[in-house]
């Protein structure tokens, strides 16, 4: 009992081990392919491997399915450790492709950012995000008037950062999810800000303003100023980084995967179809049935749903109910069944589903023969083994 235990550890550690393990892919830099042209691994994590120069901090590798280019379907980024200045990156790909497919890659290497580009950059966001905030503020008669929803304004300002910094990154991992709560509460406090006459006594004496009106837009541009500040102060947490730019692009289109075998399930079982009655007095049939299954997924990309599938197929046998009356089938005279199905113990499969029977009639009238036929669908179970018989081509 022992041995039999132990040998069941190892098995699973064993087998664990080996779906643990990454495909290693080379890519070609100056040619610009993997693996000297051949197919990409399919349905099995990979590892790309590649030289790089030393300037290189950063790889992002990132997958297509298709064209469209809209969303990803993956990306994965290589970062260079502290004083590591080896000239190859090895990065894995915790995404398995699917079989006899194309995908589209796109690999980013990245490069430091010298203080120069940095301020450049540093002084194009401000400018844009402070133009914008400008823009979206109106100063009224008695309060300041922004364009849009305060929702609104965050989303533009994010968007702004987020298409400016479209070619950076960072050593250190640092994502800029976007303006805190704390500048939308000062938008706020903005467009409650009421420009009354008598709070500027103050603001006229200390800045030497003769007009009540002078005295607003002065309060109001300095509300206006301490957003800008604030834009400024979060933004600067992401551009005082380690920033990295991106110094290559390589672009690999439509590149195929391995053909993956296809298979044809074949279920071969038993199963009762229930005419009428109830629990203590059922009236069913039951016979060995044959059919063909179509899984509903892929078992590497969602094993459930490849247990579960949709079968078809006949009754080899006609039916009978528990008053001899023979059952059989429409078009080819057996029964014939629809079926939904789970598969469990790796072969067999327990179906649910309906049978279309056909009752056959016949009656003498006045010397001829007469017969009716009756088109009826009933429940079946069943449970059956499943063979793959056919395993595909495989090139």
């Amino acid at each position: 009992m022992k041995k039999n235990i132990l040998f069941l550890v190892f098995f699973v550690i064993v087998n664990l081990a080996a779906s643990a393990q990454y495909v290693p892919v080379t890519f070609d830099y100056e040619k610009s392919y993997f693996n000297e042209s051949l197919p990409l691994p399919a349905e099995k994590n990979f590892i790309i491997k590649s030289n790089i120069s030393p300037a290189i901090e950063i790889v992002k590798v990132t997958i297509y399915k298709n064209d469209s280019r809209k969303h990803a379907a993956h990306s994965a980024i290589w970062r260079r450790s502290f004083n590591n200045q080896t000239q190859n990156f090895d990065l894995p790909i915790n995404y398995k492709l699917r079989g006899n497919s194309e995908y589209d890659f796109l690999l980013d290497y990245y490069r430091r950012v010298t203080d120069g580009e940095k301020d450049v950059l540093r002084n194009t966001l401000y400018s844009t995000l402070d133009n914008y905030i400008s823009s979206q503020m109106e100063i009224g008669r008695n309060k300041i008037e922004t364009e849009k929803p305060v929702s609104i304004i965050i989303s533009d300002m994010n968007d702004i950062v987020t298409v400016g910094m479209l070619k950076y990154n960072n050593l250190v991992g640092y994502n800029f999810d976007g303006f805190s709560d704390i500048i939308k509460d000062k938008i706020k406090q903005i467009e409650d800000a009421r420009l009354g006459t008598g709070k500027f006594a103050i603001l006229k004496k200390d800045e030497g303003i003769e007009t009540n009106k002078e005295s607003k837009t002065v309060y109001a541009q300095n509300l206006i100023n301490e957003l800008k500040e604030m834009v400024h102060g979060e933004l600067g947490q992401l551009i005082n980084t380690d920033l990295v730019v991106v110094a290559d692009t390589k672009e690999i289109k439509e590149y195929p995967t391995e053909k993956t075998m296809n298979t044809l399930p074949i279920n071969v079982g038993y199963g009762a179809v229930y005419f009428n009655g109830k629990w203590n007095n059922l009236n069913y049939g039951a016979a060995p049935y044959v059919g063909l299954s179509l899984p509903l997924g892929n078992v590497t990309f969602s094993p459930i749903m490849a247990n579960t599938s949709i079968s078809a197929g006949i009754f080899l046998q006609d039916l009978e109910d528990k008053d001899g009356n023979t059952k059989t089938g429409p078009f080819i005279k057996k029964p014939i069944y629809v079926a939904l199905g789970y598969k469990f113990f790796r072969f067999i499969r327990f179906n649910v589903g309906a049978t279309v029977l056909e009752n056959r009639v016949i009656t003498i009238q006045n010397a001829n023969t007469i017969t009716k036929k009756d088109i009826s669908i009933r429940p079946m179970v069943g449970l059956s083994a499943e063979i793959n018989i056919w395993a595909g081509i495989k090139d």
